[in-house]
């Protein structure tokens, strides 16, 4: 089964809600003018002012027409069209109306073939508006077929912002949604009542592939295991890439036998070789990878109090299962906390002790005395 990372949850408010409400199995995170391109209506050449004012006045939810050569055609759009035919003392209705468009000078057409990136497009028009072409409302978008279309620059920025939105929350190598989207994700899921679980999944073995073979097959194999984990989950689960070789999924409430037999995929779906190609070799050299997953489970619970907390308690019980030997599963219970609060103490005690003997012999020291005074 595939997962399409839908969320099962209400949505989250906030600045996050246009990315968080996107279409999460999208790969990309571009977009071209072809997707934001609306038809327009073209005139011929010698079109006056008067024959366009009547095709405005006629439909009024038309508001671009496009002018045909000679030459370059031209974009006309109903805002400036009708400051021109006004005019200053709001006679130029008479003044104008036997003169053809292309001779009333309009502003430039900002044109940009069909599969130009959206990126591109709005920079030109931030270029134009910065320079004071305040009635640039739309982009004239071509197809090598000679067909034309607008893009209105409203669209264009609407969906620049959801690209970066999309990449703020998506990791760029897998396309899979990041930590921060997994954490917008838990502030729902920890919730009164929610019983969602969360799989810390992390490879084994993976640095020996960036070591041995290179970055390039390191990138290849979590590029495979993304996918591997796309097919283990079911449609409403979400599958996210943490950090490095470490990943993620999060589920609605499981039965201890679905919880067991999901941990059981993915350990095998891991466990399953990878086509890599070493760093330098040709296309026909390439070998087989064999790693493996530590998994760790935590499940919401009344104790549990934050996003953070739940992330916390699935890392520990995967920290757990590494400990245990490669290609293992563990799942959170309470005696980890106390190791894990032990373990930090003794740690940071160590810390101390090292930096007081740096200190010592760095002679970088000093000797405060504090008067103690009892008075009477």
């Amino acid at each position: 089964m595939s997962s399409t990372a839908t969320a099962t949850v209400a949505l989250p408010d906030g600045a996050l809600q246009v990315a968080l409400s996107a279409d999460l199995a999208r790969t990309d995170a571009g977009g071209t003018l072809r997707e934001l391109a609306q038809p327009v209506h073209r005139v011929p050449g010698g079109a006056t002012m008067a024959s366009v004012d009547a095709l405005f006045r006629r439909d009024a939810t038309l508001r671009w027409v496009v002018v045909d050569g000679p030459g370059d055609p031209v974009l006309v759009s109903r805002s400036w069209f009708e400051l021109s035919m006004t005019g200053r003392l709001g006679y130029g209705r008479l003044l104008q109306q036997r003169r053809r468009v292309r001779d009333a000078a309009p502003p430039e057409t900002l044109r940009y073939p069909a599969d130009c990136p959206v990126a591109r497009a709005a920079a030109a028009v931030i270029r134009r508006r910065s320079g004071g072409e305040d009635l640039l409302d739309g982009v004239l978008v071509s197809w090598p077929d000679g067909r034309l279309g607008v893009a209105p620059v409203t669209a264009v920025f609407e969906q620049l912002a959801q690209e970066y939105a999309h990449q703020a929350l998506h990791d760029p190598l897998t396309g899979l949604p990041n930590r921060l989207f997994l954490l917008e994700r838990l502030r729902q899921a920890v919730c009164p009542g929610s019983s969602a679980v969360l799989f810390v999944i992390d490879l084994d073995r993976f640095k020996d592939v960036n070591d041995h073979l290179g970055h390039a097959a390191g990138d290849d194999v979590l590029t495979e295991f993304a996918h591997r984990l796309r097919t283990v989950a079911r449609s409403e689960d979400l599958v996210v890439r943490l950090s490095g070789d470490e990943f993620a999924l999060l589920t609605p409430a499981l039965t201890t036998a679905q919880s067991t037999a999901l941990t059981e995929r993915i350990v095998l779906t891991a466990a399953a070789p990878f086509v890599v190609l070493p760093r330098g070799a040709h296309r026909d050299a390439e070998q087989l990878a064999s790693l493996g997953a530590s998994v760790g489970v935590a499940s919401c619970s009344m104790a549990v109090r934050s996003p953070d907390e739940l992330l916390h308690r699935a890392d520990l019980a995967m920290f757990r299962a590494k400990s245990l030997g490669r290609g293992r599963v563990a799942h959170f219970d309470t005696a980890l906390l106390e190791e894990a609060e032990t373990t930090d103490a003794v740690r940071a005690r160590h810390r101390m002790e090292r930096r007081l003997r740096l200190a010592i012999e760095s002679r970088s020291l000093s000797l405060h005395y504090q008067p103690v005074v009892t008075l009477a």
